[in-house]
C-alpha cells in the first residue's frame, strides 16, 4: 500500500486510475474508502488519489493541536512527493475546508476545486452541531452516533420525506454496524487529538 512522508507524518493514499491527478479529501474522522462508490466513475477520467488525513485510517497519529491548516500543508506536501506540481482537488465536509485552504495558500497548484457538503468558517450553527457530535461520540454509542448523524447531515424536509433511513435498525449488523463503527471511531480519535480546532478560511 502507498504511503508517503509529508510534514513530518507518515501518511497513505489510494492510487486508482489514470489521467490528469484528482485529490479526494474526505471529511472529518472519515477514511479513503467512504470515496468507494466515486473512484470507479472518476478513474475512468482522472488518477485519483484518495488521502487519509492525519490522525485517520491508515495515516500516522500525531499529537494533539493540529489545524486545517496542518492539514492543508500536509496535502500540499504529498503532492511534494508525488511529483505533482498541480492538481484537481475534491473535498468533502472537512475535506472541502482543507482544499479551500490549499487554494487559498497555493492557487496555481489547484487546477480546479470540487467542494461538497462544505464550508469555509466557522458559523455558529457549525459550533453547535460539533459541540453535539463530539458530546454523542464521547458516549460511545453507535446507535446514538448514528440517530445523532441523521440530524446534523440532512434536513428536516428531507429526513420527513425518507423516515426509514438512519437510526438504529438501519446499523445493528453486518456493513452498515462496521461502517458506523468505523466513524465513530475515526471522529473519536480526531476529536481526541485536538482536530476540531479549525482555522478561519475567507
Amino acid at each position: 500500500m502507498p504511503f508517503v512522508h509529508a510534514n513530518g507524518l507518515r501518511l497513505f493514499y489510494q492510487d486508482t486510475g489514470s489521467g490528469p491527478p484528482l485529490l479526494l479529501l474526505m471529511g472529518h474522522g472519515l477514511d479513503h474508502g467512504f470515496w468507494a462508490k466515486q473512484i470507479p466513475v472518476y478513474g475512468e477520467h482522472f488518477r485519483c488519489l484518495a488521502l487519509d488525513n492525519r490522525g485517520i485510517g491508515r495515516s500516522q497519529v500525531p499529537p494533539a493541536g493540529y489545524s486545517v491548516e496542518d492539514m492543508a500543508t500536509d496535502t500540499l506536501q504529498v503532492m511534494d512527493a508525488l511529483g505533482l506540481e498541480a492538481a484537481h482537488v475534491s473535498g468533502f465536509s472537512m475535506g472541502g475546508s482543507i482544499a479551500l485552504a490549499m487554494a487559498l495558500r497555493a492557487p496555481a497548484r489547484v487546477l480546479t476545486l470540487s467542494l461538497h457538503s462544505t464550508c469555509g468558517r466557522q458559523y455558529p450553527f457549525i459550533k453547535h452541531r460539533y459541540r453535539v457530535l463530539v458530546a454523542v461520540t464521547r458516549a460511545g454509542d453507535p446507535d446514538l452516533w448514528a440517530e445523532a448523524t441523521v440530524i446534523t447531515a440532512f434536513s428536516d424536509s428531507y429526513i420527513n420525506s425518507n423516515h426509514c433511513l438512519g437510526g438504529p435498525s438501519r446499523i445493528r449488523g453486518g456493513k452498515a454496524r462496521r461502517s458506523a463503527d468505523a466513524r465513530l471511531r475515526g471522529f473519536n480519535r480526531t476529536i481526541s487529538r485536538g482536530s476540531l480546532r479549525h482555522e478561519r478560511v475567507e
